[in-house]
């Protein structure tokens, strides 16, 4: 609870504590659209990967509509405001200089955001008339190309490819059904894209376009639900 003049917030604990305490605000490093900005609670049970590392001490994190960068060492925070609904996901490239984050609307064409996590300012936007929602999101290892899964019924999926590593003319190079069990997560190697989620873990190749190879999958999880994947290593 948060005391009349919003200088002191009182919190109470499991172990029956009552605490009062003061907080200070240094203006100075509030923008003024910071100040003026409001971030509501929202249901993160969708969204995979909900915090990641940016460079410089950085941990960025989906909120309702916005993104924000805390820089934990200083004590400050920004936010990426671009978006007009709830985000779907998340990810940053592997120099993470580049963060990716999607709408999670599907009532209207979704919108992909490359933005920079230092300045919060956006790099380019990535759009198709098919992308209904943004469930996964995932750089490649050399951070050229981006790999989005929709959250439509066909969990379609998408790769875009930057020219000579300039977002801004980047272009959807691959381009598939992704069936209709849930994907929850997409990830890189150098050569392939990996995707899994219910019942469901493939391997794309890209010759000539997205080609897809069933991974096999223990009889023990069959019906389970793969939540979330990463890569190790080069291969």
């Amino acid at each position: 609870m948060i005391l009349k003049g919003g200088s002191h917030v009182i919190s109470a604990g499991d172990d029956h504590a009552i605490m009062i305490w003061r907080h200070e605000i240094d203006d100075r490093l509030l923008s003024e659209r910071q100040e003026s900005s409001v971030i509501d609670a929202v249901d993160a049970t969708d969204i995979c990967c909900t915090a990641l590392y940016g460079c410089a001490d950085q941990i960025i994190f989906p909120t309702s509509g916005v993104c924000l960068v805390m820089n934990a060492k200083r004590s400050t925070q920004n936010l990426f405001q671009r978006h007009n609904s709830q985000i779907g996901a998340v990810a940053t490239s592997s120099s993470r200089q580049l963060v990716a984050s999607g709408d999670s609307c599907s009532d209207f064409p979704s919108k992909i955001w490359i933005w920079d996590p230092q300045t919060c300012t956006e790099i380019a936007s990535l759009s198709d008339s098919r992308l209904r929602g943004v469930s996964a999101l995932a750089f490649s290892p050399d951070e050229n190309r981006l790999a989005c899964v929709s959250s439509d019924e066909n969990h379609r999926i998408f790769v875009w490819t930057a020219i000579n590593g300039n977002w801004s003319n980047a272009y959807l190079s691959a381009y598939s059904l992704g069936g209709h069990e849930k994907i929850s997560f997409v990830q890189f190697t150098q050569t392939q894209l990996i995707a899994g989620g219910r019942n469901n873990l493939n391997f794309w190749s890209f010759v000539p376009n997205l080609s897809v190879s069933k991974g096999v999958v223990s009889t023990q999880s069959q019906d389970d639900t793969l939540l979330c994947g990463a890569m190790m290593g080069r291969n």
